[in-house]
């Protein structure tokens, strides 16, 4: 029974490796699905930024060949801008293309045909900034980890081996079962190995002509186990490294986003100030050109700023296994 309560205990664990493993896949496909739902909504947003901006250099452009027209404005002015007009479409273009493929990989992940409109309508009326950056806490314990399936899986994988180690060494022990009656009254000569005394010398003889196999199988069990044991360890390094990976990109993220913001600030100001100035005759349209694209470049990394600020959370939550609350319940992994 001691071998068979082993194998027992070893398929039970077995299985339970199996759920952790589809608990693992399934989190990385939500993280997966999530992280590509926040850069599709940012590739949206920064493809209206783009029209804005060449809008905004489109009627700029105007006010340029109505001053040329006025004899205000010099020829190499209208060129300037109008290569700023061209250069505004091709970004344009280039976002726009980036959009489509972000819907397609999206698509693919939730497993709709692609193009799918549906997946265009769902993320049409979502922006970056209506959805809420949450807080992380600091000092966020290590036993948070334990969520994560994959250690969970390498543990389930270790203790099915500790139980295949244990039914290989049962397996060297004599299987016999002891019985009152071992006599041969009675006995018919073709039932004589039938007799519990031969079913005893049979099974006290079998681990010593089987002994090499048996051995073999038990350093093999053995051996399986501590490639099992490193396998778990490396898992544990492994979960630490992605949770301070993951939280040291929050980290600096939110570092550049919270400067970002001011240089933002000061980019629409600028740009305001520029183009009051030009129109009163006060500035050159080289300094409003310059305005122009600072202001587009600091619009669009707001965008990817907080698009990153959000994957980044989405890459913590999938480093903890599911994220961080501390709740007694989550943690504890005998309740999965």
């Amino acid at each position: 029974m001691g071998a068979q309560g082993a194998l027992h205990r070893e398929a039970r664990q077995g299985l339970r490796a199996s759920v952790f493993e589809r608990d693992a896949v399934q989190l990385s496909v939500t993280a997966e699905v999530a992280s590509s739902w926040l850069q599709l909504l940012g590739l949206r947003e920064r493809v209206a930024i783009a029209g804005n901006s060449l809008e905004n250099a489109q009627r700029v452009l105007r006010l340029v060949e109505s001053r040329g027209r006025a004899g205000a404005a010099a020829p190499l002015e209208l060129a300037q801008q109008r290569g700023l007009v061209a250069a505004r479409e091709r970004e344009l273009a280039r976002l726009q293309q980036q959009a489509r493929h972000a819907e397609t990989a999206l698509a693919l992940l939730l497993g709709l045909p692609a193009p799918q409109p549906a997946v265009g309508e769902a993320v049409e009326q979502v922006r970056l900034e209506a959805l809420r950056i949450p807080a992380i806490s600091a000092g966020l314990p290590s036993e948070l980890l334990v969520r994560r399936p994959d250690l969970a899986q390498a543990e389930a994988r270790l203790a099915a081996a500790d139980a295949n180690v244990q039914a290989a060494r049962a397996a060297l022990l004599p299987r016999v079962t002891l019985s009152a009656s071992v006599g041969l009254q009675g006995q018919a000569p073709g039932g004589l190995f039938d007799n519990p005394i031969y079913s005893l010398a049979a099974g006290l003889a079998a681990p010593i002509f089987d002994g090499g196999r048996l051995a073999g199988e038990r350093d093999l069990a053995e051996a399986r186990r501590e490639e099992l044991l490193g396998a778990y360890r490396a898992a544990i390094i492994g979960a630490f490294a992605d949770a301070e990976t993951a939280l040291q990109a929050i980290t600096g993220i939110d570092a550049q986003a919270s400067a970002q913001a001011d240089e933002l600030l000061q980019a629409r100001r600028a740009a305001e100030l520029s183009e009051l100035r030009y129109r009163a005759g006060a500035e050159t349209l080289l300094v409003l050109l310059d305005a122009q694209r600072v202001l587009y470049a600091a619009q669009d990394l707001d965008v990817q700023l907080r698009q990153a600020r959000l994957q980044a959370r989405v890459a913590l939550y999938r480093a903890l296994g599911g994220g961080w609350r501390g709740d007694s319940d989550v943690l504890a992994l005998g309740e999965r």
